[in-house]
């Protein structure tokens, strides 16, 4: 929300059963921006999740939030 484009979202989802992954489609299906929802693999570590999507991003910087974060206007 106070972010300006260009930026990338990618959304990543380490198996949760609560209605998270729901969620996620539903944010990135709404987004003014390329957004993707990544969801950890049988086997995969939460680590390497997060290592494809830096991987996988295009932009000069990446900031990291995770779900215990309230990021300021």
């Amino acid at each position: 929300r106070h972010s300006r484009p260009p930026f990338e979202l990618f959304l990543l989802d380490a198996g949760s059963l609560d209605g998270t992954a729901e969620f996620l489609d539903g944010v990135a299906a709404a987004a003014p921006v390329r957004a993707e929802v990544m969801r950890q693999g049988a086997g995969e570590t939460y680590g390497a999740l997060v290592e494809k999507a830096v991987a996988r991003s295009r932009g000069a910087f990446v900031a990291w939030v995770s779900n215990d974060v309230l990021v300021p206007e």
